[in-house]
C-alpha cells in the first residue's frame, strides 16, 4: 500500500498509511481521516478504495467536491503517485504507488 501525505496550507501536518479496503474522509468522527476543522468539508466526504494494491477515489456525494490534480471527481479517480488530492482547504499527495498495471507507462512528475 502506500501512503497519503496531509498538508495545510502546503504545510505537511501528518501521513496517512492506506489499508486495504476503505480509508474514509470526512468531518465525521467515524472516518479514518477527520478534517473537523473545515465547514467546507463534508461528514463524510470521499473514500479512497484499496484492492490488492490499486487505489482509486471517489466522492460520496459531498456538497463542496473532491478534487485530484485540480480536477473536480466525477465520481472516482485512480491514484497515481505524485497526484494531489484536495478536500476543502486540506491537501493530500499520494506518496508512492506499489503496483501499475500490465501496459500502464510511468507518469512525468
Amino acid at each position: 500500500m502506500g501512503k497519503l501525505v496531509i498538508k495545510f496550507q502546503g504545510k505537511p501536518v501528518g501521513d496517512v498509511n492506506l489499508k486495504l479496503g476503505d480509508t474514509t474522509i470526512g468531518r465525521h468522527s467515524t472516518c479514518d481521516i477527520v478534517l473537523n476543522d473545515d465547514k467546507s468539508v463534508s461528514g463524510a466526504h470521499a473514500v479512497i478504495k484499496t484492492v490488492g494494491r490499486k487505489s482509486t477515489l471517489e466522492d460520496l456525494g459531498s456538497t463542496n467536491g473532491t478534487f485530484v490534480n485540480g480536477t473536480r471527481l466525477s465520481p472516482r479517480a485512480r491514484l497515481r503517485p505524485g497526484d494531489r488530492l484536495r478536500v476543502g482547504r486540506m491537501e493530500m499527495v499520494v506518496d508512492r504507488e506499489v503496483r501499475r498495471e500490465k501496459g500502464e507507462g510511468r507518469r512525468e512528475k
